[in-house]
């Protein structure tokens, strides 16, 4: 039969391993197949379990598929064997410090999930419930990042809601389960400046990271919290790590940024949480800059692929510095063209409208 007859219920989630549960619907064999649509990332034949009326698969360890033709990332790798689940923790697990607002017609719902167990766990999703005096209008879904969350600790979470409904009141169900994984570390904060921007003065975050790991990390953010006076989660925001192939060296040093959206003006205090994964893919050479030009307004230069395959949407970030070394401000330019194969060259230019005394060079694409 097909598997919308069925269930799969994903229990474990992140790069390169995804794991869960499948339910038969009735007292017969039959045949897993799991295929997983990435919508346009593509689409990923993760493999076949046969199974019986007695047999209970609580973990589905995948068997390595033939690549197929037509893939733009590699078959994702086996996953890590799970134990059979216990009891749940006592205690709660609640979305706390909750804000909400709308903007240009859309709605969000910023806040924060407290674990309030005695043990790890995986924060799966958020449903929320939109009231409009009393009548429910409306259902969405939100994610908390980083999921795994130890006892005691809290989770950002944010939910948007472009074409929501007017409503009064909204309520959150946080879904949960215990977990052995441990959060991610190792690539930290070295540097930041929270900055007033604009004829409003809209917050802005940006800074530094490094990876004291000893293993490359690939596709890290650096999450913002603002917070008021009284705790409530004002905005949670991501800003990128930029480094060539989203990944990141052992010791490299990277810098990230971003702007606040919905924009903020005010806020009493942020906290910075940085997310991403190790892997074994080696970094790409990062983009050669030459010819540049600096003038009292304006940086730009010519940059150069020397990497295999295709570098796409290329920039070149400049870090500003005062005289005694803290960032003052970042820059960016968009290299034109937005394409570059092995030994094509490009240009940037980016507009400059403070004062500085140095600056340092860093470059970032994706692999086509």
């Amino acid at each position: 039969f097909q598997l919308s007859e069925g269930k799969f219920q994903i229990s474990s989630g992140k790069i390169g391993a995804i794991s869960g549960e499948f339910t038969s619907p009735g007292e017969v064999a039959g045949t897993v197949d799991l295929n997983i649509d990435l919508g346009m990332v593509g689409k990923f034949a993760c493999g076949k379990w046969d199974w019986s009326a007695s047999q209970v698969l609580e973990t589905l360890e995948k068997e390595t598929p033939p690549a197929a033709a037509d893939l733009a990332s590699p078959t994702l790798p086996p996953a890590p064997t799970e134990p059979a689940a216990g009891p749940m923790p006592s205690g709660e697990v609640v979305a706390i410090s909750v804000s909400s607002g709308t903007y240009q017609e859309a709605a969000f719902i910023f806040g924060e999930v407290e674990n309030r167990t005695s043990q790890t766990i995986w924060v799966d999703q958020l449903n929320v419930k939109l009231y409009e005096a009393g009548g429910l209008v409306g259902e969405e879904q939100g994610f908390a990042d980083p999921n795994i969350c130890p006892p005691g600790e809290r989770v950002p979470f944010d939910v948007f809601l472009p074409d929501a409904p007017a409503f009064d009141e909204a309520k959150l169900d946080v879904v949960w389960e215990p977990s052995d994984e441990t959060p991610f570390s190792g690539v930290v904060v070295i540097n930041e400046v929270v900055e007033h921007v604009g004829i409003d003065g809209e917050v802005n975050v940006n800074g530094l990271v490094r990876n004291e790991l000893d293993t490359n990390v690939e596709l890290a953010d650096v999450i913002a919290v603002f917070y008021d006076q009284q705790g409530t989660v004002l905005r949670v925001v991501r800003n990128p790590v930029s480094s060539p192939g989203d990944i990141l060296k052992p010791g490299e040093v990277a810098p990230f940024g971003g702007f606040v959206w919905p924009p903020l003006t005010d806020y009493a205090s942020y906290r910075l949480v940085v997310v991403g994964g190790t892997t074994q893919v080696p970094q790409p050479p990062p983009l050669e800059i030459s010819d540049v030009v600096e003038t009292a307004d304006r940086l730009a230069g010519k940059v150069k692929y020397t990497g295999q395959g295709v570098a796409k949407y290329p920039f070149v970030i400049a870090v500003f510095y005062d005289r005694d070394g803290k960032i003052v401000n970042m820059g960016t330019g968009s290299v034109e063209p937005d394409k570059l194969a092995t030994g094509e060259s490009g240009s940037f230019d980016m507009p400059i409208y403070f004062e500085y005394d140095h600056y340092e060079f860093y470059t970032q694409y994706s692999l086509e």
